[in-house]
């Protein structure tokens, strides 16, 4: 999921420069988090480990594309409500 591009100027988490592309939702980590039912530590890790893809903002904070957080977040395996 490389290539993600903001709404603003901003560079990759990988440092690869991306143009600004308009209309775009970006999500805040713990949004992301929230959104993926997981720890901002572990949204980090998916950065880091290429399984999520980030923009850093100027301020150095990361931003991510909410379509692509839903679509993570689709393909995410949830575990069955145990009956009683």
């Amino acid at each position: 999921m490389r290539g993600t591009r903001s709404g603003q100027e901003a560079r990759s988490a990988s440092g690869a420069g991306l143009r600004p592309l308009a209309g775009v939702h970006m999500l805040r980590t713990d949004e992301a988090a929230r959104m993926l039912g997981v720890s901002v530590n572990l949204v980090h890790k998916w950065v880091h480990d290429g399984v999520l893809d980030a923009i850093t903002t100027p301020s150095g904070d990361l931003r991510f594309d909410a379509s692509l957080v839903r679509a993570v977040s689709d393909g995410l395996s949830r575990p069955e409500p145990r009956s009683r």
